[in-house]
């Protein structure tokens, strides 16, 4: 009997309205607008996945050094200085004269350029036959870049690909990015541990570095070579 009445109850409360009534109503229009939006946002984002490029590049080291030389002005003969006619960062012509001494001997500068080292000296100071009194460097400096990289990744690197050079110095007058492009290769010799790439600068960079003319000794960085692009989707999802 209490079976057949449970039973009984169970049936008044499938048929009641109330009940029925959730049971029909399904989800809200709160939930259906969120769900929506979520979907919208995952759709979104495999999109940016896809078009957003992560680019993939071969670290090395590099070095820059001037084609051009400075040149060093050095004394020929004993001299007792008489005055001194220049300065650290003058600029000078060829044949200008630098020192005299009292014995109406002339120092005089061998090439034209700007003065980027003068020893200090002073009137009436003796100074000995091939000292260094001053270092001039070109009005423009021209720059041999190259770069090495690790054999196993060189038969990666091709002509054209961009580059980027980190330098921690201030030997470009503060520049600490300097980009440009892959312009020849040379084939690692029996032995070596690194490929060498010569790097061709940009062309604004390599004219504002040359206009300094302040490069003595080669200088080192960092760089890195851009082989290739991935898609943030490639990289989330390759095997």
């Amino acid at each position: 009997m209490e079976q057949y009445t449970d039973k009984a109850e169970d049936h008044n409360l499938l048929n009641d309205g109330e009940v029925n009534q959730l049971l029909g109503t399904g989800p809200s229009k709160i939930v259906i607008l969120g769900n929506t939006i979520l979907l919208a946002l995952i759709i979104s984002l495999g999109f940016l996945a896809w078009y957003i490029k992560i680019p993939e590049t071969i670290n090395g080291f590099t070095t820059l050094k001037p084609v051009e030389a400075g040149q060093l002005v050095t004394t020929n003969e004993d001299i007792v200085v008489a005055k001194v006619f220049r300065k650290n960062g003058d600029f000078v012509k060829l044949g200008d004269t630098l020192y005299t001494g009292n014995r109406a001997q002339t120092i005089l500068a061998n090439t034209s350029g700007k003065v980027v080292y003068l020893k200090q000296i002073y009137t009436g100071e003796k100074i000995v036959t091939g000292t260094q009194v001053m270092a001039v460097t070109p009005l423009k400096t021209n720059l041999d870049v190259s770069a090495f990289v690790p054999l196993s990744a060189y038969c990666k690197v091709k002509l054209g690909q961009k580059v980027m050079i980190s330098l921690s110095g201030q030997e470009f007058g503060g520049l600490e990015k300097i980009t440009g492009e892959v312009q020849g290769l040379r084939i690692p010799q029996q032995g070596e541990k690194y490929g060498t790439v010569e790097i061709k600068i940009d062309q604004k960079l390599s004219e504002a570095i040359s206009a300094q003319g302040q490069i003595l000794y080669p200088v080192s960085g960092l760089v890195n070579i851009l082989y290739k692009e991935a898609s943030l989707f490639n990289l989330l999802f390759q095997s």
